[in-house]
């Protein structure tokens, strides 16, 4: 028995392995490691053909070599280089937002620790408007003479409502 605790105790996790743990959905397990990848592609510190385990391993290695400022000054630089890929139109900002969650839990899971809360406010905002319009009076006759009555009541209500705030902004 005391053989197989220092047995264990010599068996060290590796960093994507601590990583891997923490996720626990099979859709986290698809995608967190792909994003994780672009963050270890970008530093360019890997050797060609490396498993995700070793490039984990070398990235892991390289940052506890640096600074909380310097590790911060990696993840400026690598928010700077997807801010112009966003404004290129090659990504949107909902993927940097993915990119820096799967970095901060291989961070988080591996003791790194540093200032997210600066690191949060180079990250730009995900657009949530949407290409909604107002229909016009003619869409909403096509939308009536739909033989459903639920469609009608619908309709119907938004088109009062239209209605009401257009008097209620005249007055």
């Amino acid at each position: 028995m005391l053989l197989n605790i220092l047995t264990l105790q010599n068996q060290q996790i590796s960093p994507y392995e601590r990583f891997y743990l923490a996720l626990t959905s099979s859709e986290s397990k698809r995608q967190y490691p792909k994003r994780l990848q672009k963050f270890l592609d970008f530093l360019e510190i890997e050797k060609e053909g490396s498993t995700i385990d070793e490039k984990c391993l070398n990235c892991y290695n390289f940052i506890k070599g640096l600074t909380n400022e310097e590790i911060e000054d990696l993840i400026f630089t690598f928010i700077i280089f997807q801010n112009k890929r966003i404004d290129r139109k090659e990504i949107g900002p909902g993927a940097l937002k993915n990119y820096m969650k799967a970095i901060k839990l291989f961070f988080k899971m591996n003791r790194i620790h540093i200032t997210w809360d600066m690191v949060k406010t180079i990250i730009p905002p995900e657009q949530t408007t949407s290409d909604d319009r107002i229909p016009t009076f003619e869409e909403i006759r096509k939308l009536i003479e739909y033989p459903d009555r639920r469609i009608k009541t619908i309709v119907l209500i938004r088109h009062v409502n239209k209605d009401l705030l257009l008097y209620l902004a005249v007055k």
